[in-house]
């Protein structure tokens, strides 16, 4: 699932992203605008992912230890090397506000607090998730457990009335403050979250009825689109308990999976880096558009094999986990 939720955002911005920034370009022959919901789609399987690695911790410590070494590695290296791409070989615009501060800035995954604009486009997303790991924890490790449903729904439930009277009221809510409590996205983080809990303790009516819930408030948040595609995923889900979609373990979406955090980290710029400098060389758009999305999944692929993997695989033997417990990768 990671996978394909990688491979939607990636396929939306080769396709519908780039025609927005690049219009002056030859069309590209397509659009993918609902690739943009796969960020919807990593939320709620960080919600489900981030309570599965907290059960196997022995502590906030120990899971921020461990959060710490999945993230940042091969972030840094997407980081820097983004960077020199933009200042060495980028397309135009690309360079606009961005120093050597700004690449400094952002290596601590939190500068978007600090209204520091971004290296690469997508790390907007992880400034959600890194707010949510922090909520999660406090969450789990400082509140009675068998609570959590239902502080999980009323937390949700007020992000979600505070987010609708207030831009009802015609003010908006400083960017700092939307990304530290979720707003407009704790409804997926949430579900994940019940998603977690209907895995480990079975489906029930209340589950069912929080579910429904978060999808209708994500609904009215984000359109009927965003609904039914949220409904979607978490029935997709709640399918892959039951034993159903065995289709989708099969190597290629395991492989995409596998190197889904890179992908997503390393794709935006340099896709369109690529893209953009062959197609003004006159290369046929759409073949630009492929050699982009083989470039960035070759990219990906070195950075999990070669970055990222032996990381873990270090971390993995100096951490000392609950019995069974396996160093789970994040959603992205």
């Amino acid at each position: 699932m990671r996978g394909i939720a990688a491979l939607m955002v990636v396929i939306f911005h080769f396709t519908s992203r780039y025609a927005a920034l690049y219009p002056q370009s030859p069309e590209t022959g397509w659009r993918f605008a609902l690739g943009g919901y796969g960020v919807d789609f990593f939320f709620v399987l960080s919600g489900f992912v981030i309570f599965l690695s907290l059960e196997r911790c022995a502590g906030p410590l120990q899971f921020a230890w461990l959060r710490f070494w999945r993230l940042f590695p091969v972030y840094w290296v997407s980081v820097i090397l983004t960077a020199l791409l933009i200042w060495f070989a980028g397309a135009p615009g690309q360079q606009d506000g961005l120093n050597v501060l700004v690449v400094i800035e952002n290596l601590a995954m939190i500068h978007q607090f600090f209204h520091v604009p971004n290296v690469e486009g997508v790390y907007w997303t992880l400034a959600y998730e890194f707010a949510f790991y922090g909520w999660a924890a406090l969450l789990y490790f400082a509140l009675p457990r068998h609570r959590i449903e239902m502080i999980v729904l009323i937390y949700a439930t007020l992000a979600f009335v505070v987010t609708v009277v207030v831009n009802s009221a015609g003010y908006e809510i400083p960017y700092a403050l939307t990304l530290a409590f979720l707003l407009d996205y704790a409804q997926l983080f949430a579900a994940g979250v019940m998603l977690f809990h209907v895995w480990r303790d079975g489906l029930s009516g209340s589950r069912v009825l929080m579910l429904l819930w978060f999808a209708l408030m994500h609904g009215y948040l984000h359109g009927m689109i965003g609904l039914v595609l949220i409904a979607g995923v978490f029935l997709s889900i709640l399918a892959v308990m039951r034993g159903a979609l065995g289709w989708l373990k099969n190597p290629v979406l395991l492989f995409f999976g596998a190197i889904s955090y890179s992908l997503y980290l390393m794709h935006e710029t340099f896709g369109h880096s690529v893209m953009y400098h062959l197609i003004a060389r006159g290369v046929p758009p759409r073949l630009a558009t492929l050699v982009a999305l083989i470039a960035s999944i070759l990219m990906a692929t070195l950075l999990t094999f070669l970055i990222e993997r032996p990381t873990l695989r270090l971390v993995r033997q100096r951490s000392r986990l609950r019995p069974g417990a396996a160093l789970s990768p994040s959603a992205h």
